[in-house]
């Protein structure tokens, strides 16, 4: 006999059951509300409990008190499967470590003449963000070749997506989108036209938008500083950096990470370093080895590895593959290959199976033409299993995106 859970008091399922589903507290109760469902006289007609059990689905899977896997097992039960519970699925499983499966449902709804609304792409789009932005991109122009009108959240994560591949002909007709369909330009929307555009490399843009926002936020300020700094503007990194103090904006620990950046582009070894050393004493703000790794690799490229070093010793943190890799990177510069050999050790010994650090390593010591270290890495390199990756362009064509790989014939003509 199932007992029901003491939160949950049915009388007659049928009327009460929208509101016995919100008071669902976790699977155990989910899964005894659906045998309920099934044992109830009233809704012995599988027609009959379709509504309810697409219901409690829906609501299973988009409750932080249900579970998914749950949810599907409910879902591949429904020989139709309702719109709604396609859409309920594809938004819970966009959040999760499964994303491609709401991929793998929206084509599944497609060949069973579901026809998706506005309710489907937003969720469909942000399962696409983590690597796909081509897809992402492609999904966009379905949407709206569908008449589905873009929510906020969905031309966010399209931005995104554009400043990834850098497309700069789709972000300005996104741009153009979004002036043309009434959006409200907040500063989340503003923020993410600056980070597309500085990422496409027109920084006159981004400054334009960033100039036009009437509030600007902490990372409104970032995005700019960071952009600025990335194009090898310098100057005006610093002198924006100055200007969000002066209009009430407090740095933190991400706008010290982009100034360092600045300072990394141009060679500014100096400046790097004393900013560095007062962001405790000055800005009260405490380094972290992101702002450590910014001047190591900045005193790397300068050829100053002995004070890379000495700063790796005195820092608070355990060294990490990025500080490593910063003066492994410094080491090729300068083809100190003495220097080399230690960090690369430490480098294998922490990520083995990155195979770009074999490469260089290997390269860095037949260019001092210690011949036989450069074979015995190549060998480590191929006893470990680890493979080359292969290089990866992508050019915007006709308003289409390309990617080519090195190697790859196909697309010659």
């Amino acid at each position: 006999m199932i007992k029901t859970p003491p939160s949950i008091k049915i009388l007659s399922l049928k009327p009460q059951f929208d509101c016995l589903i919100r008071k669902c507290k976790s699977v155990k109760q989910f899964k005894q509300l659906h045998a309920q469902i099934i044992i109830q006289e009233s809704f012995l007609s599988h027609e009959s409990s379709l509504p309810q059990l697409c219901k409690l689905a829906s609501f299973c899977a988009v409750s932080p008190h249900g579970n998914l896997s749950y949810a599907k097992t409910i879902f591949d039960q429904q020989p139709n499967p309702t719109l709604q519970l396609y859409n309920a699925l594809i938004r819970g499983f966009s959040a999760s470590f499964i994303p491609q499966e709401s991929m793998l449902l929206f084509r599944e709804m497609l060949r069973n003449n579901v026809v998706p609304n506005n309710m489907t792409f937003p969720f469909v789009i942000k399962a696409c963000t983590n690597g796909k932005s081509n897809e992402t991109l492609a999904l966009f122009d379905e949407m709206k070749f569908a008449g589905v009108r873009a929510n906020e959240a969905t031309v966010v994560t399209v931005l995104s997506a554009i400043g990834q591949v850098g497309g700069l002909d789709q972000g300005l007709q996104l741009h153009l989108y979004i002036n043309e369909n009434g959006f409200k330009i907040n500063p989340i929307v503003s923020t993410a036209l600056i980070d597309m555009y500085v990422k496409c490399g027109n920084i006159a843009e981004a400054l334009k938008v960033f100039n036009s926002m009437q509030t600007k936020d902490i990372l409104a300020w970032n995005t700019m500083v960071i952009g600025m700094g990335m194009h090898g503007h310098v100057n005006d990194a610093q002198q924006m950096f100055k200007q969000m103090q002066l209009e009430g904006i407090v740095p933190n620990d991400v706008t010290f990470v982009a100034m360092l950046g600045a300072f990394r582009h141009a060679g500014m070894t100096e400046e790097g370093q004393k900013l560095l050393s007062s962001m405790k004493s000055v800005y009260g703000v405490e380094p972290k080895i992101e702002h450590y790794g910014c001047v190591i690799d900045l005193l790397s490229r300068a050829g100053r590895l002995d004070e890379a070093l000495n700063l790796i010793k005195n820092m608070p943190f355990e060294p990490n593959e990025y500080i490593y890799g910063a003066l492994l990177g410094g080491c090729k510069i300068h083809g100190n290959a003495k220097v080399a050999q230690s960090v690369g050790k430490h480098l294998l010994d922490l990520d083995p199976q990155h195979g770009g650090r074999y490469v260089v390593l290997s390269n860095i010591y037949a260019g001092a033409k210690r011949w036989d270290d450069a074979t015995a890495t190549r060998k480590l390199m191929q006893d470990n299993g680890v493979a080359k990756m292969a290089g990866v362009s992508v050019i915007e064509l006709m308003e289409d995106l390309h990617s080519f790989v090195a190697g790859d014939r196909s697309k010659l003509k």
